[in-house]
């Protein structure tokens, strides 16, 4: 069984990265403001740093997400640099809930019914390894701290699992500065 949900996240995780290898900013050399944008956090050991020196993306959005008798809202924020290398990085956080999302604090992950999920999920991949959430351990939490027509900005900690060898990371200090393309 344990095997079927990390062959199942591994799959999501691979269509995640074929559908957002296609999103990247636009290539007009503007960005969305005069701030810099950036996700930054502590992943185990090592410092992650995806700005706007080396990420391809640094956006997100959030909306409604229509479902048959169920009002359910999400999105995320994703950073990632050029796809295709074996240094390539990426690391999305999907939020999802019964209200819409806004400056709040998002913690948790629960299935709600199948395939349905309230809460927050991390997805992280640094060459060929893949870390997702840990269902078993759901301590993870966003929190954001403001949304303008230009930026969503907020915070994150929590824990990971790599998908191939079980491996749990710790992710601390995480803090985000992405442009907002749901305008």
């Amino acid at each position: 069984m344990k095997t079927l949900k990390i062959i199942s996240k591994y799959s999501l995780i691979c269509s995640l990265l074929f559908v957002l290898s296609s999103c990247s900013k636009d290539d007009d050399g503007e960005t969305p403001s005069s701030n810099q944008l950036f996700l930054k956090a502590n992943i185990g050991s090592e410092q992650l740093l995806l700005d706007n020196d080396n990420a391809e993306t640094l956006e997100g959005s959030f909306g409604t997400i229509p479902f048959p008798d169920l009002t359910y809202y999400g999105g995320g924020i994703n950073a990632q640099t050029p796809s295709g290398t074996n240094e390539s990085k990426m690391f999305i956080i999907q939020i999802y809930d019964d209200n819409p999302i806004n400056t709040s604090t998002y913690s948790g992950y629960q299935e709600i019914q199948p395939g349905l999920y309230y809460g927050v999920q991390f997805l992280f991949s640094t060459g060929t390894n893949f870390y997702s959430s840990d269902e078993d351990n759901t301590a993870s939490t966003v929190t954001i701290t403001s949304i303008n027509n230009n930026t969503i900005n907020g915070t994150f900690s929590g824990t990971v699992i790599n998908l191939m060898n079980g491996e749990t990371v710790n992710i601390t200090n995480g803090e985000f500065s992405v442009e907002n393309t749901a305008n």
